[in-house]
């Protein structure tokens, strides 16, 4: 699953996601924990955008059916997009 969306296809993994999160619940409780570990983590979009965390965060909220496996895959995603936004802040305040 991690070729999918080399990083020269990030715009279409970004453009995708919807799709994605809209069949998560659905694949959640029909595929095994092995399965999804793989999928939440090679499939979750990577932006470094405020906005993905919010959507993050929104399809946790919103999906309360999701297995503790999943969800912590989503939070994992979410502390990384924090991450790189802390690095991105960072480095545009040092460069002014």
């Amino acid at each position: 699953m991690n070729n999918l969306y080399p990083s020269e296809q990030q715009y279409l993994s970004e453009t995708t996601a919807k799709q994605r999160f809209a069949t998560l619940a659905q694949l959640d409780s029909s595929k095994g924990p092995v399965f999804m570990r793989s999928y939440s983590h090679a499939l979750s979009p990577q932006q470094c955008s405020y906005g993905n965390v919010v959507e993050l965060k929104q399809l946790i909220e919103s999906t309360p059916s999701l297995s503790a496996l999943t969800v912590r895959a989503l939070k994992e995603a979410i502390s990384q997009e924090q991450i790189c936004l802390k690095i991105k802040t960072k480095m545009l305040l040092d460069g002014k």
